[in-house]
C-alpha cells in the first residue's frame, strides 16, 4: 500500500480515514515545484493501519516558506523516493480536497485553461456516473471602490470537486457554466480521468432549460436533480474562501419574512422617531404572552438612528449602570464591555451591504431591497463579546418587523407631538403586540413579587439585614443601607465583573428591583471604597 499525506487544519489524536492511533515522528519531503526541489522537514503523525501521514497545513506552508518557496507553485510531494499522493482534510462533511484542488481554492486567480473545442470534448469517453453543477455565493472580495460578493460556481462528480470558478460582483452566466462544463470535462482537478458527463444535475428546471441551450451540440442530458455533493461543496467554499466570524441570520428566514423587515424598515426611518422620542428612554414590548422585551430609539443627534433591543430589564440596567460607571471614572468607552455587561445586544442600524454575512447580502440583493439612505441599508445585527452572564436566544426577524411597525403606529396615532406617554395594544396581521411608554422595569412584575431578605456581609463587623418587598428597588435599598452608613455613601450594585446599578447623577434612570435579582449569584455592594458580598434570599414566613 502506497504512503499518502493528508493535510490537516488542527491537530489529531485519530486517523482521518480508518480513526486508527497515529504517532508522531520526523519525515524528510521533497517539494517538487517550478523552482527546483527543495527539502522541508515537518512532524506528521503516521497510522500504521492505513499506512497515512498526517501532517498539519500550517506547518507544512511554515515549512515551505523557511525554504524560500512559495506554496502556489509547489505541484507535488515525494517521500521516499516516490510520489506522494496529498490532500487537504476540510471538515467531516466536505471530507477531503486534492492538493491542487486545494491550492486552486486558496488561489483563485490562478490561470485557467483555455475551455477545450467542442470536438475535443466529444472525443472524451462517456462518464455514465451523473455530474452536479451548482452555484452559490462564496465571500466578499475587493472591487474597485467598496467590497463586491463573488460568486462559486462548481461540478462535482463520484471523485468530488471536478471544476470550480470563481466571479466577483455578479453570478455566472449560463455561458459562464457552459464553459466550466467543457473545462471540467478535459482538465478535472478530482482524481477522475478526463471524461464528458452522460447527465448532469442541476438545483432547478429554470437553470436546466437555460443550460441545455447553451450545452446543446454536447450529447448529454441536462436536468433538475440532486445537488447534495455540489451542496456541501459550497458550503466548504464558503467557509474557507469568506473567514465568516458571524452564521448567516436573514438567509435562514423564509424570503417573504425579510422582504416585510425590509419594508418595515424603509417605513421607520422615513418616520424619523427619534426625533419625538426622547433619549436614553426605553420602551417595553410584549409579543402574544411571551416576556416583555425592552426597546430604545436611537439616533438623536443624528447619530447611528435605528433601534436597539433588550432582552430583559435586567439587560437595559446593566448597559446603563456601566456606561455610567465609565463616565464617572473618566474611562474611553469600549464596546465589547457594554456588549459583555448587557449579554449581548441587538440593533437594526444603517450600514453598508458588506457588513452583512455573504448569503444575507446576496438575499437582500435577489429580494430587491433598497437602501434607506446613500448607499446604506437597515440592517439587523447582534453584537456579542465574552459575556459575565449567558447569552440570551436571538430576537426573531418577525420581531424586529413587529417593533418596526408598533413603533410608526404610535407615531401614526399621535401626529405632530413629542411622545411622552404609549399604552397600547396592536393587532399586527394576528399577532397582539404591547407596548408601554416610557418603560418602568416593572412591566414583568409577577402577581405576587413576595418578600426577600438582602444581607450585607461586611468585611468587618456584624451583617448588615434588611426585609423589603419584591418590587423594591436597587435605588431604595441603597438608601436603607444608607442608614447603616451615614459617613460612606452607597455607591453601587452589581454581579461577577457587571455592576447592576449605579449611584450617580441621581437615583434616576433604569434601576432592577429585587425579584429581577432574586436568582443571580455571585452579587456585591460597593460602599464607600470597599465592595461586600450581598446575598438576597425569600424572606421567612
Amino acid at each position: 500500500m502506497t504512503e499518502e499525506l493528508v493535510c490537516l487544519p488542527g491537530p489529531r489524536q485519530h486517523c482521518v480515514r480508518c480513526n486508527g492511533q497515529i504517532l508522531v515522528q520526523e519525515v524528510a519531503l521533497t517539494a517538487v515545484g517550478k523552482n527546483g526541489k527543495p527539502w522541508i522537514y515537518l512532524e506528521a503523525g503516521w497510522c500504521q493501519r492505513c499506512r497515512t501521514l498526517h501532517g498539519l497545513l500550517s506547518d507544512i506552508e511554515a515549512a515551505l516558506r523557511s525554504q524560500g518557496v512559495d506554496t502556489e507553485e509547489v505541484e507535488s510531494f515525494v517521500y521516499r523516493g516516490r510520489p506522494l499522493p496529498l490532500s487537504v482534510w476540510v471538515d467531516p462533511s466536505v471530507g477531503e480536497l486534492p492538493w491542487k484542488a486545494y491550492r486552486a481554492s486558496a488561489t483563485p486567480a490562478a490561470h485557467e485553461p483555455e475551455p477545450p473545442a467542442t470536438e475535443a470534448v466529444l472525443t472524451l469517453p462517456e462518464d455514465p456516473v451523473p455530474w452536479e453543477l451548482g452555484e452559490g455565493v462564496a465571500s466578499w472580495v475587493q472591487g474597485d471602490e467598496e467590497p463586491v460578493l463573488s460568486y462559486v460556481a462548481l461540478i462535482a462528480d463520484s471523485a468530488g470537486i471536478r471544476r470550480f470558478s470563481l466571479k466577483g460582483g455578479a453570478r455566472h452566466t449560463p455561458e459562464d457554466l457552459a464553459l466550466l462544463v467543457r473545462t471540467a470535462a478535459a482538465y478535472p482537478l478530482s482524481a477522475a480521468p478526463p471524461a464528458r458527463p452522460s447527465i448532469l444535475h442541476v438545483a432547478d428546471d429554470r437553470l436546466a432549460h437555460a443550460l441545455r441551450e447553451m450545452v446543446s451540440d454536447l450529447p448529454m442530458q441536462v436536468a433538475a436533480g440532486p445537488t447534495l455533493e455540489v451542496q456541501e461543496a459550497l458550503r466548504w467554499f464558503r467557509i474557507h474562501l469568506g473567514n465568516q466570524e458571524s452564521s448567516p441570520f436573514l438567509s435562514a428566514c423564509a424570503p417573504a419574512e425579510v422582504a416585510a423587515c425590509f419594508d418595515a424598515a424603509e417605513r421607520f426611518y422615513a418616520a424619523r422617531p427619534w426625533q419625538r422620542f426622547a433619549a436614553d428612554t426605553y420602551v417595553a414590548m410584549r409579543v402574544n404572552d411571551g416576556p416583555w422585551a425592552f426597546l430604545n430609539v436611537m439616533g438623536h443627534n443624528e447619530q447611528e438612528p435605528g433601534i436597539v433591543f433588550f432582552a430583559d430589564w435586567l439587560a437595559v440596567c446593566r448597559f446603563v449602570a456601566n456606561l455610567d460607571l465609565e463616565a464617572t471614572l473618566g474611562l474611553p468607552g469600549n464596546p465589547d464591555r457594554l456588549v459583555a455587561a448587557a449579554a449581548g445586544l441587538e440593533a437594526m442600524t444603517l450600514c453598508p451591504l458588506y457588513a452583512l454575512h455573504p448569503e444575507d447580502a446576496d438575499l437582500v440583493l435577489r429580494l430587491g431591497c433598497r437602501p434607506v439612505r446613500d448607499a446604506l441599508y437597515p440592517l439587523p445585527h447582534r453584537y456579542e463579546a465574552e459575556p459575565f452572564v449567558p447569552l440570551p436566544p436571538r430576537f426573531p426577524l418577525a420581531t424586529y418587523t413587529l417593533a418596526l411597525e408598533s413603533i410608526v403606529k404610535v407615531l401614526a396615532g399621535q401626529p405632530g407631538r413629542r411622545i411622552r406617554k404609549v399604552e397600547v395594544a396592536y393587532d399586527l396581521r394576528g399577532t397582539r403586540v404591547e407596548l408601554r411608554y416610557p418603560a418602568r422595569g416593572d412591566e414583568d412584575a409577577p402577581a405576587d413579587s413576595g418578600r426577600y431578605r438582602v444581607t450585607v456581609l461586611r468585611k468587618r463587623g456584624k451583617a448588615i439585614g434588611i426585609e423589603a418587598g419584591g418590587d423594591c428597588t436597587l435605588a431604595d435599598l441603597a438608601c436603607e443601607l444608607g442608614l447603616f452608613h451615614t459617613r460612606s455613601l452607597v455607591r453601587g450594585f452589581g454581579q461577577g465583573q457587571s455592576c447592576l446599578w449605579q449611584n450617580v447623577g441621581g437615583l434616576s434612570g433604569p434601576c432592577p428591583r429585587l425579584y429581577h435579582l432574586r436568582d443571580l449569584e455571585a452579587m456585591w455592594v460597593e460602599i464607600g471604597a470597599s465592595r461586600h458580598a450581598l446575598q438576597i434570599t425569600p424572606a421567612s414566613s
